[in-house]
């Protein structure tokens, strides 16, 4: 019964390689979704932030929820991105908190998108970066569990004053 049940619900994982190819993965994810997208963590490539600064609206627009938490100044090996003033004009819902130095983006609760850098005395090489594109609803949907375990547990501490 458990090998019937693994043939059936074995997840198409992908590893991917390089700045630019988990970049587009990323936009193409987000730009895709259809009720819901979750980004945590600490890991942004400039041209990302670029891109999603013009996604994010039309998210919006098409009642697409498109939550953040991520830390406010992010240090890589690109400079700094200020995460807060980048997202200003756009204003998507967004938790400042923890910097873990990876990034999970969550799309409809069916694929993640898993990223980890190498990390040189605390600044992320964005040159260095690998990622695990998971096509699962079954993982997605866990991680959507967490993503939202931490969002809910921040916004009742900002409601009840602590």
């Amino acid at each position: 019964m458990y090998d019937q049940q693994i043939k059936k619900e074995m997840p198409k994982v992908w590893l991917i390689h390089g700045k630019d190819n988990i970049t587009a993965k990323s936009l193409d994810m987000v730009s895709k979704a259809k009720k819901s997208v979750m980004i945590t963590g600490d890991l942004y490539f400039p041209e990302e932030v670029e891109a999603l600064k013009s996604i994010i609206p039309k998210a919006k627009r098409n009642s697409i929820s498109f939550r953040i938490i991520a830390g406010d100044v992010i240090k890589t090996s690109e400079g700094e991105i200020d995460l807060v003033k980048a997202f200003d004009e756009v204003q998507p819902d967004m938790i400042i908190s923890g910097k873990p130095p990876i990034k999970y983006v969550v799309v409809d609760e069916k694929e993640l998108l898993i990223m980890f850098p190498k990390i040189n005395e605390e600044i992320l090489d964005l040159n260095k970066v690998v990622a695990l594109w998971i096509l699962s609803p079954a993982v997605a949907s866990s991680m959507t569990d967490m993503f939202n375990m931490r969002w809910n547990t921040y916004v009742k501490m900002q409601t009840s004053g602590n």
